[in-house]
């Protein structure tokens, strides 16, 4: 899902979805970044069904929750993810260091269309909505 373009960010719900979504993105990319460097099956194409290649990335995703909760020093040890400082700047990870020469997947379509756009403008009206909203 893309952000708004910054010519477009005319109102307040426009500037938290897209604060929102790179929060998300943040995320996804630390944990996929952790997991990648941690389990290289995950750097390159799978010689696998689809139907095997998404058991294996679901049962890393159980493996990767599993050790962050105990919170095993030895899987993610201090700096090695991403986090924020007191100032708000998000001091990168040693993951990402490690993992300067892995290419992610790059082969998809980027053109506007019109269902997500459609997606994208649900997702604003929920984070302002009274369900969506998250105190600050």
């Amino acid at each position: 899902m893309r952000p708004y373009p910054g010519r477009s960010i005319n109102t307040q719900e426009k500037k938290v979805f897209n604060y929102r979504l790179s929060r998300a993105r943040r995320v996804v990319e630390n944990a996929f970044g952790i997991m990648s460097q941690r389990w290289r099956i995950l750097v390159k194409m799978m010689c696998a069904s689809q139907a095997k290649a998404v058991k294996v990335v679901q049962g890393l995703c159980v493996l990767h929750n599993f050790l962050r909760i105990v919170g095993d020093p030895t899987y993610v040890p201090p700096g090695y993810a991403d986090t924020p400082r007191e100032d708000g700047v998000i001091q990168e990870g040693f993951w990402r260091a490690e993992a300067s020469g892995v290419q992610g997947a790059t082969n998809f379509n980027r053109s506007n269309n019109l269902d997500g756009v459609i997606v994208r403008n649900r997702f604003c009206n929920y984070f302002s909505s009274r369900d969506g909203n998250v105190p600050w």
